[in-house]
């Protein structure tokens, strides 16, 4: 999916992640003291691991790509800026995904400003990068309506 704003393209990716890690789901929950809610615990996290082995659940990541086109590579954008987050379980609530979105959406913008303040300061010097990084800082990333 791609999402346009201030002037940056987002592009947000979800993908299965083929190696991830389930350790959580073998804990004892010993620190847990009601044996019936340690128990209860302890059967979501089988019926967890059962539903992985037969492909009904399963880990993912999402990521978000910030590119920038110009005028000299409008065919192929630069990537400015990136974020991710992996370890998100498939039936994680639709609304909760978004938030995760909207944040790495921050993430990946402020990745982005940060690079350009460090291409500005390297190519340009000092003033002209804090010039920049106050021209910057007045753009937020806004939902799209």
């Amino acid at each position: 999916m791609e999402i346009k704003r201030d002037g940056f393209v987002f592009t947000v990716r979800t993908e299965q992640d083929y190696d991830p890690d389930l350790s959580y789901l073998t804990q004892d929950y010993t620190g847990v003291g009601d044996l019936v809610e340690r128990a209860h615990y302890s059967n979501d996290d089988e019926q967890r691991l059962s539903d992985y082995h037969k492909g009904y659940w399963w880990m993912q990541t999402m990521s978000v790509d910030c590119t920038i086109k110009t005028a000299v590579n409008w065919a192929v954008p630069h990537t400015v800026g990136r974020a991710s987050l992996s370890g998100i379980e498939s039936d994680t609530a639709p609304e909760y995904l978004e938030q995760i979105q909207e944040l790495l959406i921050q993430e990946a913008k402020h990745d982005a400003v940060k690079t350009w303040e460090a291409l500005s300061e390297a190519l340009w010097g000092q003033e002209f990068a804090n010039a920049a990084r106050s021209q910057v800082a007045g753009r937020s990333v806004q939902k799209d309506s």
